[in-house]
């Protein structure tokens, strides 16, 4: 979410730069959805390759799957299950070994195609433990039944082993794992199919088993029940990998149906790890996959034979207290049990081998996907067509979402998962940004102009400067000008001839102090010191006029100083009247 707004806010803010607008203005329509088309999906792509929509790809993807109709149950698929009812009528929250061997017994006398057991047996349960190897054993030789382990996780789990009488070489075939592939959510979208145990040093060799040996190769419970069910006619290729790539160069192939394996960019996923080999599951409906018969009804013989002829029987418990459940994409809330899951996958894998449904959902390689995306955000470019009314655009870009929708819809439909997230965010992107460009005016900027008027500005304060400067001039040069007036009104004061003139105006203002001019030289004396007196006003006159052309730094620090000299000049030269 982050993400998208960032770039949202880098596309409103590139396409407000007046610069790019006028650019884009001259730029030909087509050129312009092209440009826009490709440089949204390119942003878009990147976000996913990284991750950013997996979830919101993940949750659209399980709105489609329950937004398609649930299929019948599946007639060649049967659970027993050991229900809520059976814990109190058994008086055990678990089937004990004899109960489980009576009840293996009487699916074979109905003559179950293959029997499946979802419960572990790698520990003694009750009464009848030794009753139930004998019978392991005796439906292995009709190769009729199917028992589980479960792989480590190569940490800290070390797996559980399958019971006792299947450790032996012979009888390994007939030991599949259980272990499931939940998502970061926790729900069940994967089927794991084959795959070969971790390497996980910290298990002990007394704890070693079956099902934590890195060097076999094992099938899922569900893989081994559904090939069991067909007859030996129908061809199963196994997958083949490449040694050195660790690709596989043969997909796993039951008759005509191809199971192709996931990838790490596989429909909406990213980064996903793949070293095993397993699918998309193609649930069949959001409930039960098959009829399920409880326990106590094969132990009491309340059922009929033809529910659980020729049928593929899972054995498991199916008690929510139990806690062997998991969501789905159809119910995050209410779980699944396990056996049901297993179950799906059953009907699934057999479906596909004969021809009645897809082998798993497909998806698009990653070149598809991106010319998918691509098309569509050309699409909504194509959409804001300048020529067309606002008000048909924006209709045609609402119904063609939803078309959009209806497409991914109908895909899943047909077990194909499209991206719908990325398309869609393309599509309105594109529309959005070429909408922008064509009918929304950006006001053009003119730089010269706002430069010319600061400069304008600028030359009026000047002004109003220099017309405050040249007042305060008029105004000393007036109080000069009465300072000469009074000495042109002396006659007869005159002032010693050795008084040294320069010096008396260097006097500082606050030390001067009126000089009282006497009666005691002749009148050459006077004309001479007056002459002196003039030529000084003059200069200090020339002076203020200097200072209207100077830089307003210097004409304060000008002003100062002559304010001081014209002041030193009045305090010297006072006439007393």
């Amino acid at each position: 979410m982050n993400i998208i707004s960032q770039v949202k806010s880098k596309i409103d803010n590139w396409l407000k730069n007046p610069e790019v607008h006028q650019s884009l203005k001259k730029t030909k329509w087509g050129t312009k959805v092209l440009i826009a088309s490709v440089s949204i999906t390119a942003i878009v792509l990147g976000i996913r390759t990284l991750g950013g929509l997996q979830t919101w790809e993940i949750a659209t993807f399980d709105l489609l799957v329950n937004l398609r109709p649930d299929e019948p149950e599946d007639p060649r698929v049967l659970v027993v299950g050991y229900t809520e009812q059976d814990i109190e009528k058994l008086k055990s929250d678990q089937i004990s070994d004899g109960q489980l061997a009576e009840v293996i017994q009487k699916l074979e006398e109905s003559e179950a195609k293959v029997i499946g057991i979802d419960i572990f047996r790698d520990i003694a349960i009750g009464e009848g433990h030794q009753t139930l190897q004998q019978v392991f054993q005796s439906s292995n030789e009709s190769n009729k039944i199917v028992v589980p382990c479960q792989m480590n996780d190569g940490k800290d789990d070390r797996g559980i082993k399958p019971p006792e009488v299947f450790n032996s070489e012979e009888l390994q075939e007939a030991v599949a794992i259980v272990n499931v592939l939940p998502d970061q959510d926790g729900v069940l979208r994967r089927g794991l199919l084959i795959s070969s145990p971790p390497e996980n040093d910290k298990i002990k060799q007394e704890n070693k088993h079956l099902c934590s040996n890195p060097e076999k190769t094992l099938s899922s419970f569900a893989f081994l029940l559904g090939t069991s069910y067909f007859p030996e006619s129908v061809e199963i290729k196994q997958p083949e990998q490449d040694s050195k790539t660790f690709k596989y160069t043969q997909f796993l192939q039951i008759g005509k149906a191809i199971f192709k394996p996931l990838e790490p960019d596989s429909g909406g996923y990213q980064n996903l790890q793949t070293s095993d080999y397993q699918i998309l599951l193609n649930y069949r409906s959001r409930g039960k996959a098959s009829k399920e018969i409880s326990v106590s009804d094969i132990l009491t013989n309340n059922f009929k034979r033809e529910d659980i002829k020729d049928k593929v029987v899972l054995v498991g418990y199916t008690a929510l207290s139990r806690k062997d459940v998991f969501p789905t994409p159809y119910q995050k809330q209410a779980m699944m049990p396990g056996v049901h899951i297993h179950a799906q996958i059953v009907s699934q894998i057999i479906s596909a081998g004969e021809g009645e449904r897809p082998a798993t959902i497909d998806y698009f390689p990653e070149w598809g996907e991106w010319l998918w995306i691509l098309g569509w955000s050309i699409v909504g470019g194509l959409l804001s067509y300048p020529k067309i009314k606002s008000s048909l655009v924006f209709a045609s870009v609402f119904i063609t979402a939803g078309g959009l929708f209806v497409i991914c819809w109908g895909g899943i439909l047909f077990a194909y998962w499209l991206p719908l997230i990325p398309a869609l965010i393309v599509f309105l992107g594109t529309s959005a940004t070429i909408y922008g460009v064509e009918r929304i005016n950006i006001k053009e900027v003119d730089w010269d102009l706002i430069r010319e008027e600061e400069n304008k500005k600028q030359e009026q304060a000047e002004k109003i400067i220099r017309r405050r400067i040249l007042t305060q001039l008029m105004e000393k040069a007036g109080e000069l000008k009465g300072e000469l007036d009074k000495l042109d009104r002396v006659d007869r004061e005159i002032i010693p001839i050795d008084h040294n003139l320069d010096i008396l105006l260097q006097i500082d203002s606050h030390e001067s102090a009126p000089i009282h001019l006497t009666p005691q030289f002749n009148k050459v004396n006077k004309e001479n010191w007056l002459a002196s007196l003039c030529q000084k006003c003059q200069k200090i006159q020339e002076s203020w006029l200097d200072v209207s052309v100077n830089p307003v730094e210097q004409k304060k620090a000008s002003i100062r100083k002559l304010v001081q000299e014209s002041e030193k000049l009045r305090a010297s030269f006072k006439v007393n009247n």
